[in-house]
């Protein structure tokens, strides 16, 4: 009779990338510098906006191992867009939002 043993080796797992919906993006993703010409449905006045921001990010997080959080590795995608309308102020945005699809922790 006789003994072995076999020494486990760690099968290194690919990064999940969440992604945020393509054709989502597809809808918002607007070019910086555009103008758009709207009519104010309260006023019935024609205004513009330009898009001043409009940024598309794929970060990483690290493995979080631990008692509580055992998530490995994975990517995720964040957007932002602005738009300015032409009379507002420097600082003022007419829309300003950012989308992610950053993971929460929950179980699917």
């Amino acid at each position: 009779m006789s003994a072995f043993s076999c020494k486990k080796s760690k099968v290194a797992r690919e990064p999940i990338y969440y992604q945020l919906a393509a054709k989502g993006l597809a809808y918002i993703q607007l070019p910086v510098n555009s103008y758009f010409i709207y009519q104010d449905s309260a006023t019935a006045t024609e205004d513009s906006v330009v898009v001043t921001t409009s940024s598309f990010e794929k970060l990483y997080i690290p493995c979080q191992g631990g008692l509580i959080n055992l998530s490995g590795n994975y990517y995720y995608q964040v957007f932002r867009l602005k738009l300015k309308a032409s009379n507002s102020l420097p600082k003022e945005y007419w829309l300003s939002g950012t989308a992610t699809s950053k993971y929460n922790g929950e179980i699917f």
